[in-house]
């Protein structure tokens, strides 16, 4: 096996190793990006709730109660979530995805990845029982591809 290249940018390690990538960085959500994300989120759910019944309003139609319900409601969800697991440490590799938190040591496989949203500050990638937001600020475009196409391959598997 080829000796690792590693190297660290803006804080973020990153080692490639024949081709084979390994994201790691560690990261202390900020409220906005973590409400930024979430909301997207949401807003594409009841969208495309809406469009199944109405599809004429569904671009429209309680954006803005939404908006608001989410922005207070995740307001409390994140704090709450800050106790718990105020820095996350993630890792990539082409088998799995780890997080690291105070509360423990989650291991999800690229197969175990139900899909993937992507929205304006970051994406979620989805497990059966929920998500792992991850803002764009800890990735720049190459590793952002190289997550999706994990997932695709393992998919496709």
């Amino acid at each position: 096996m080829a000796k690792p290249y590693s190297w660290v940018s803006q804080g973020f390690s990153y080692s490639l190793v024949r081709f084979q990538m390994k994201i790691q960085f560690t990261i202390s959500y900020t409220r906005e990006e973590y409400l930024s994300i979430v909301t997207d989120h949401v807003l594409e759910l009841s969208r495309d709730k809406l469009r199944k019944k109405n599809p004429a309003k569904a671009e429209t139609a309680s954006f803005y109660f939404t908006k608001i319900f989410v922005r207070l409601m995740g307001s409390v969800a994140f704090i709450f979530k800050k106790r718990k697991m105020p820095v996350c440490e993630f890792v990539f590799t082409p088998e799995k995805i780890t997080r690291t938190t105070a509360l423990g040591i989650l291991e999800v496989t690229w197969a175990e990845i139900v899909r993937i949203g992507e929205y304006h500050g970051g994406m979620i990638i989805f497990k059966n029982s929920g998500g792992m937001p991850i803002p764009y600020r800890c990735i720049d475009d190459s590793e952002r591809t190289w997550i999706l196409k994990a997932q695709k391959d393992a998919q496709e598997i």
